[in-house]
């Protein structure tokens, strides 16, 4: 069994309240407990408490419950990137971006369209849905999207 011994932080950097979680001043020392006290979710979706600017982070991260299991989004077959998007009800809107075959891509996602775009690398063919679309570095492409 793991023992290590338990470091509370000081109160005059988090003060106690009853009802509110509350930092009075940021400190390098606790970065890593501010992101997780910090931290929002709901069972499906969670993100840590991180600054939307990047750092300090120590594991900066949005983190999605059984993202893989719950709907198709891409596969890599051979050479040829296919995704299948769908979003939960709920969700407005997702973004993220990838890297394949020396390639940066860059993918919006709403309920009605998917825009995809090459930040760097040369031009590649997707498949959305089955249905093939040229990607070129510097073009968004944006594709609509119906219901499945």
């Amino acid at each position: 069994m793991l023992k290590r011994k338990i470091e509370l932080p000081p109160e005059h950097l988090y003060p106690a309240d009853e009802w509110r979680i509350v930092e009075a001043r940021y400190s390098d020392e606790f970065v890593g407990l501010t992101e997780t006290v910090f931290s929002l979710g709901n069972g499906f979706v969670g993100a840590r408490g991180s600054f939307e600017e990047g750092r300090p982070a120590l594991v900066p991260g949005t983190f999605v419950n059984g993202f893989h299991e719950t709907w198709p989004v891409m596969h890599a077959e051979g050479a040829h990137l296919s995704f299948a998007p769908r979003l939960p009800h709920a969700w407005h809107g997702l973004a993220f971006s990838l890297r394949f075959r020396g390639r940066q891509i860059r993918v919006r996602l709403t309920h009605d369209e998917e825009s995809c775009l090459i930040e760097e690398g040369a031009p590649l063919e997707i498949s959305v849905r089955g249905e093939p679309h040229l990607l070129s570095p510097g073009t968004t492409v944006a594709i609509k999207l119906t219901p499945p």
